[in-house]
């Protein structure tokens, strides 16, 4: 499984691409069944684009490229073996996994382990069988015993048209979803402390059978039989995963989050089918230096969930942001608790130092839909979010800097730390405009706990003396604007953008209060600076970075990038 300290309040660069280089190292990690899913299964595991779940020594192995594509799914059933193998977890990883699904506490599961291995004792006689591997392979040893006979080793291959040997000698099944390759196998022995290469291949048995051929060994020591499925190399990248943001705590923990739609594990006589119509939102913590999980967290409910940003708050509680559609959300002290039915709502959702409890979770938003796209956390412990609303009822305050809005706008809330209360909750867009906008798509809070917001916008905004740029450039702009830290005040709020099409994505505040904008651009007339690294576009779209001085007045620096 995508800064911490505070939403994106200060850039962490060399820590998120540290991090973001660490996902692809993880273990393969093996969580124990513990009722999150159907009672056949002994061990599950997820990744970028797979699920795998062992029961009895079998494999159901499912691989998907993406959420809309159609999955390769085989089973792997061992054929003439024990009918109920002892399964153990080995090799204990430290992260937990957590289960908040749906809104029944009772069914919520948390602190489940995980392992970097599983192993099946005696699925033949003297023949064990274990199970491991990292987020591009999965690996199953067959360990013979001295004087055990590796023939009585059979698999029996389901879900596949066709099966085949290729010429370098890898497994290769024909399924609905494509190919599945295992590679060739890998045999050998341990002889005093040196490893012994053992020539073997892969043997088709009727229309579904393999079994393996080895050549000669030493029968006095263990033989281990080890072939491997290269799912990497099936999926080509991102698979059905995506990670939507990643952000660093002040200890140096990367916390990624985004969905996953590897929740098809097979199913019998389950007491729920589903734990999602459309996956689930997952958050993970990894270690300092990024080489496991310290925990990773399953939420939502029946229908769409999308989350599209996070924060963490000193104490290393991550913040969750997003849009739901499901009326059994998973909720927890809430200052709305019911959905809009029809419509989809906003979420905010804070997670418990170990991820293994929700502080609290609730909707957000009114009569219309309501998405949100940022948040951030000062060192208070309040939480910030801004989106988009397409509510005119949306729960504004007295006091708030614009307390109606022509739909769509933009929305900016506080709540405090104890989720007691929203704080000043104010519209921030057009009022009569036809156009569309603003849409906040990233928000900051500096020291003072002054919020910064981009996004873009197609509509009239509220500019303020000396901006920068006080004039719409056309078609479309970004945006950067300044709200005082009780919420009444606009500071500054400045267009950014030229004649064509103009997007800004995200945004940081260096200790100074400078804010740091990044977007994307198709025009050719933006307001580059005279000393800026790229000055004119290059191709199509570019994107751009700039920074705004503490006044809001001047871009100190602002380059096409591309």
């Amino acid at each position: 499984m995508s800064a911490w300290c505070s939403a994106p309040s200060r850039v962490e660069t060399a820590p998120v691409a540290r991090a973001a280089e660490a996902l692809s190292r993880l273990p393969l990690a093996f969580e124990k069944n513990q009722g999150q899913a159907t009672p056949a299964a002994d061990f599950l595991a997820r990744g970028a684009g797979y699920s795998v779940a062992l029961s009895r020594g079998n494999a159901h192995i499912t691989l998907r490229r993406d959420k809309d594509s159609v999955p390769a799914a085989v089973d792997l059933r061992l054929v003439g073996a024990r009918s109920n193998p002892s399964a153990a977890g080995s090799k204990p990883l430290a992260g937990k996994v957590n289960y908040f699904i749906g809104n029944d506490p009772t069914r919520w599961r948390a602190d489940i382990p995980t392992f970097g291995r599983v192993e099946y004792a005696n699925v033949y006689r003297s023949i064990d069988l274990a199970y491991y591997g990292n987020q591009g392979r999965l690996e199953y040893d067959f360990i013979v015993a001295p004087g055990a006979d590796p023939a009585a080793i059979r698999i029996a291959a389901g879900g596949a048209r066709r099966i085949q040997v290729d010429g370098g000698g890898s497994l290769v099944l024909e399924t609905d979803g494509g190919e599945v390759r295992f590679l060739r196998p890998v045999t050998y022995q341990e002889i005093a402390g040196t490893r012994h290469p053992v020539d073997s291949r892969y043997v088709l048995t009727g229309s579904n059978g393999i079994r393996f051929s080895v050549g000669a060994y030493d029968t006095r020591y263990p033989l281990v039989i080890d072939p491997s499925l290269a799912y990497s190399t099936y999926l080509g990248g991102s698979g059905s995963e995506s990670g939507t943001a990643i952000a660093v705590s002040v200890g140096g923990n990367a916390f990624v989050t985004g969905q996953t739609y590897s929740m098809d594990f097979p199913l019998a006589d389950a007491e729920q089918s589903s734990y999602g119509g459309n996956g689930a939102i997952f958050v993970s913590k990894l270690t300092v230096d990024g080489s496991a999980l310290v925990y990773s967290t399953y939420f939502g409910g029946l229908y769409d969930d999308t989350v599209h940003a996070t924060a963490v708050d000193r104490s290393g509680s991550a913040y969750i942001v997003g849009s739901t559609m499901s009326p059994d959300f998973p909720l927890k002290n809430p200052l709305y608790s019911t959905l809009n039915y029809g419509d989809t709502d906003a979420f905010i959702t804070k997670f418990s130092l170990a991820g293994n409890a929700l502080v609290y979770s609730t909707y957000l938003g009114g009569s219309g839909g309501d998405y949100a796209y940022g948040v951030a956390v000062d060192a208070a412990h309040n939480a910030y979010i801004a989106g988009t609303t397409y509510s005119t009822d949306f729960p504004v305050t007295s006091g708030a800097y614009q307390t109606s809005c022509r739909a769509p706008c933009s929305f900016v809330t506080k709540i405090n730390p104890a989720e007691s209360a929203l704080i000043w909750p104010t519209y921030f867009g057009q009022t009569s405009s036809p156009n569309y906008g603003p849409s906040v798509t990233a928000m900051a809070v500096d020291s003072q706990s002054g919020v910064y917001l981009t996004g873009w916008t197609t509509g009239t905004l509220p500019v303020t003396p000396g901006a920068p740029q006080p004039v719409y450039g056309g078609n479309q702009d970004a945006f950067v604007a300044k709200l005082s830290n009780t919420g009444g005040s606009l500071t500054y709020c400045t267009y950014l953008g030229g004649s064509q099409w103009d997007s800004a994505y995200g945004i940081a505040v260096d200790s100074a209060g400078n804010a740091y904008v990044a977007g994307s651009t198709e025009s050719t007339d933006l307001p580059a600076t005279a000393s800026a690294l790229q000055t004119k576009l290059a191709g199509f779209e570019n994107a751009f970075v700039a920074k705004l001085n503490i006044a809001g007045t001047q871009w100190e620096y602002l380059t096409y990038l591309g």
